[in-house]
């Protein structure tokens, strides 16, 4: 067994248990640079590099977490209605929205 831990490294989580091993360190998701469980919903700062389309990161400012896009967003930037790309048959708008 693994030893108990007040903290972990990032990219690392203290287990509760519930996934094996109470207080061992166990990884985050992938999306995620620092996490308090498994989950992408459990992101505390996100992985920026690590997000698939449809994600996005959150401004420091608002915590740096992880946060859907608006559906009619491929992937945005900075919020989730600032799409930087759109679904096929989409177009882009200057002021970053999606149309048919």
């Amino acid at each position: 067994g693994g030893q108990c831990r007040a903290s972990c490294p990032d990219g690392q989580y203290v287990s509760t248990g519930a996934d094996g091993g109470a207080g061992e360190c166990r990884p985050c998701h992938g999306m995620c640079a620092t996490c308090t469980g498994p989950g992408k919903q459990q992101c505390v700062r996100c992985s920026a590099a690590a997000l698939p389309d449809g994600w996005f990161r959150l401004a420091d400012d608002d915590g740096g977490g992880c946060a859907r896009c608006h559906a009619s967003c491929r992937t945005c930037t900075t919020s989730a209605t600032k799409c930087s790309s759109c679904h096929d048959q989409h177009r882009l708008l200057s002021s970053g929205g999606c149309v048919t």
